[in-house]
């Protein structure tokens, strides 16, 4: 289990990319028929550190008027090292790799749409 100083430090470490996220992520004017995103974020539970979308829903038939949504899972395994999870479109998590790095576990992120947000339509 990271302690709360790791924890802050790995949260740091993905600061820019959340906030690259945000940018690129967010719609302007989204179009309220559908779900939309209205925020990107970070969070931990227990030893697993996640991305996460925040949608707002608007419909009459909502469920719910804001729901989060994770995108990435990295489960603390030691001193910088995370197993490296994504949620596949069934719900489930896939493990994509194991015992690698904070920056193994960037550049994975950066480098494959799968492991980001949806593109805004």
């Amino acid at each position: 289990m990271p302690t709360d100083s790791e924890k802050k430090l790995i949260t740091l470490a993905f600061c820019d990319i959340v906030d690259d996220f945000r940018q690129k992520f967010i719609p302007k004017e989204p179009d309220r028929k559908y779900n939309y995103v209205i925020d990107i974020f970070s969070k931990w539970h227990r030893n697993f550190f996640y991305l996460c979308e925040r949608f707002k829903s608007e419909h009459p038939d909502r469920i719910a008027d804001e729901f989060d949504s994770p995108f990435v899972r990295l489960e603390y395994l030691d001193k910088d090292s995370f197993t490296f999870s994504y949620l596949r479109h069934t719900g489930s998590w896939h493990i994509v790799d194991q015992r690698i790095s904070s920056n193994e576990c960037k550049d994975l992120i950066l480098s494959n749409p799968n492991f980001q947000p949806l593109p805004i339509a």
